[in-house]
């Protein structure tokens, strides 16, 4: 595009009623001005339909639709939700799963299906009676350990 039309181009494409002499004497003689300058028309038409409408604030009436849903939700209570159909099955169902699994875990224990907890040596000694002088003569808290030790059965 050359220079005459390139410096009006804002004016031609926002439809200038001044006259532009020299601009649409060179347009009539120059076949790459004007395709150019029907190229640059159509996008700008293209961007003048994405323009945002008139109104771009709310429709009337929104902001009292607004105000009377937070006074409906804040009049709401618990109790409200539970009476929610949809919460109130969520519940049901989840504390009927709760339910079955604690069931079930305690059918497992009472029927004696758990594996057995074994007593190790270590916490046998632990907790058997000791004699009250335990801990003054090596040796013999050594005999007792292993003499427990030897006496244990399961």
């Amino acid at each position: 595009m050359h220079k005459v039309v390139w410096e009006r181009l804002e004016q031609l494409l926002a439809g200038a009623t001044e006259p532009l002499g020299s601009v649409e004497s060179h347009l009539a003689g120059c076949a790459e001005c004007r395709r150019e300058l029907e190229s640059y028309r159509g996008q700008a038409l293209m961007l003048r339909s994405l323009r945002a409408p008139a109104q771009v604030g709310p429709q009337p009436g929104f902001y009292a639709r607004v105000w009377e849903q937070i006074e409906a939700r804040r009049r709401s209570s618990l109790w409200n939700a539970l009476l929610d159909p949809g919460f109130g099955w969520r519940l049901a169902w989840g504390s009927l799963a709760a339910l079955l699994a604690m069931g079930a875990f305690l059918a497992v224990n009472e029927a004696g299906m758990a594996p057995p907890v074994e007593a190790l040596p270590e916490s046998v000694i632990a907790i058997e009676e000791h004699p009250p002088d335990l801990g003054l003569d090596p040796q013999r808290d050594r005999e007792a350990v292993l003499v427990t030790l030897a006496t244990y059965h399961e």
